[in-house]
This record gives structure tokens, sequence and C-alpha cells, in this order.
């Protein structure tokens, strides 16, 4: 169930080079991602670790200052882009983007995926 919901966003998401559901400890649990020769070189358990405290800390504010639970974060650099849509207490959905991506369909598929694997995590 899980990696068929990856796949599912991994095919409708133009300029993706990985999807992945992560713990909120960083561990990845399931992950699609491009053949390597297909795709920019990136540390793929840093950007694991790191964007889940990223998430984890922004959510932390968030509550500080009265926004409530975060769902998701975008992160958009020069060369990628990253959403993060937070799935229930203990996990997030990730897409690594080109930065030529589509962030708009991207976007809709997180939070699609994230809604059906409520049930399943």
């Amino acid at each position: 169930m899980l990696i068929t919901v990856l796949e599912e966003l991994f095919e409708r998401t133009d300029g993706v080079i990985m999807v992945s559901i992560l713990g909120m400890d960083g561990l990845p649990i399931e992950r699609v991602i491009r053949p390597k020769e297909e795709c920019p070189v990136f540390e793929e358990e840093l950007l694991s670790a790191e964007y889940s405290t990223l998430f984890k800390n922004v959510a932390s504010t968030n509550v500080d200052i009265g926004l409530k639970d975060t769902r998701e974060v975008i992160v958009a650099t020069d060369e990628a882009m990253v959403v993060i849509n937070r799935i229930n207490e203990d996990f997030l959905v990730v897409s690594l983007l080109s930065a030529e991506g589509n962030l708009g369909r991207a976007r809709y598929e997180n939070r699609k995926a994230a809604i059906k694997l409520q049930g399943h995590l």
C-alpha cells in the first residue's frame, strides 16, 4: 500500500526526483527515487534527517506563535524544491523536485498522498 501511494505521486508529478515517507526521527520508511544517472547528486540520508528536523522546528515555532499545527513546508533552492506534508504525528511525505519541476502539482499530490496514508501508518 505505501509504495503504491508513493509510485502514484511519483508518476503524476513532473520533475520529481524522489518521494519518501519519513518518520519524524528522519528514518525513511519507504521511497521511490529516479536512477542516479537521471538525477542530480544529493545526500539522500542527510536530506531525510535534516528535513524531518526542519519540519519539527517549523511546527514547534508555529505552535509557539499561535498558528496551530503545521501541515506543509516548502523549501526552494536554486537547484531543487522540497515539499513536506505531515501524514500524522509520527510520519511525513516528502517530495524532492528539480528546480523546473511542477510545484503546484507536487503540493497537490503530496497532500493527497498524506491523506491516503493517514489510516495506514
